[in-house]
């Protein structure tokens, strides 16, 4: 059986976020290159818009393709500095001796679980899902709630980014963090469980009530 100790949370965090945003980017290119084609643009859009109309969507996508990557970055570096803060908030506010180092490495681990998700739409998407358009890819998550819809084309994008993002990985990924906050903190699974619904998961469902409020102002302008 496998034992962890306190001190196993002790690690250089930079160089591990490091590691997982080589990767990211490495599936990021691969989406890019394997997936988001130009034919896919061509099979969305070939109805709608003249070809030349096209052509300058697919040159403009190349661009910011590339601006992506950064943006990719940002917002990775961004979600784990923001998921560990939030938690290390609420286990301040509950007096529990834990560092904010350690818990962003408990925050690290648990980002496995995120990546196998990524990997597995990839996968997915150039095996066994058949798409055809562009909503096709973006509506496509395993084991999601979304996956349970008949027409998730036809939904506003916020509610299948809702639907998206509850799926069995990421809620996998809440029952790590609290798996490993218990090791190291030794309180009971189930106040750990506690504290990281009250405190990352609310923070999720306002982070999905805003994107719906933005996305539904846009869509109105």
């Amino acid at each position: 059986m496998i034992k962890f100790e306190k001190t196993d949370f002790q690690f250089n965090s930079y160089y591990i976020m490091l590691i997982f945003l080589i990767l990211y980017l490495v599936l990021a290119w691969l989406m890019y290159s394997s997936i988001m084609t130009d034919s896919i643009f061509y099979q969305t859009y070939g109805t709608q818009i003249s070809f030349d109309r096209i052509e300058e969507i697919i040159s403009a996508n190349k661009i910011i393709s590339w601006i992506s990557y950064i943006f990719i970055a940002v917002f990775l570096i961004l979600r784990l500095l923001t998921t560990a803060a939030i938690i290390y908030f609420a286990t301040y506010l509950s007096d529990l001796k834990i560092s904010y180092n350690q818990l962003l490495n408990i925050i690290l681990i648990s980002e496995v679980v995120l990546l196998l998700s990524a990997i597995t739409k990839y996968v997915g998407l150039l095996t066994w899902h058949n798409y055809s358009t562009i909503s096709d890819i973006q509506s496509f998550m395993p084991l999601s709630a979304l996956s349970f819809v008949k027409n998730p084309t036809e939904l506003p994008v916020f509610i299948k980014y809702t639907l998206q993002l509850f799926n069995l990985f990421e809620i996998t990924y809440w029952f790590i963090i609290s798996f490993f906050l218990t090791i190291v903190t030794k309180i009971k699974f189930q106040k750990s469980v506690s504290l990281v619904f009250s405190s990352y998961v609310i923070s999720l469902i306002f982070w999905i009530i805003l994107i719906s409020f933005l996305s539904t102002t846009i869509i109105k302008t």
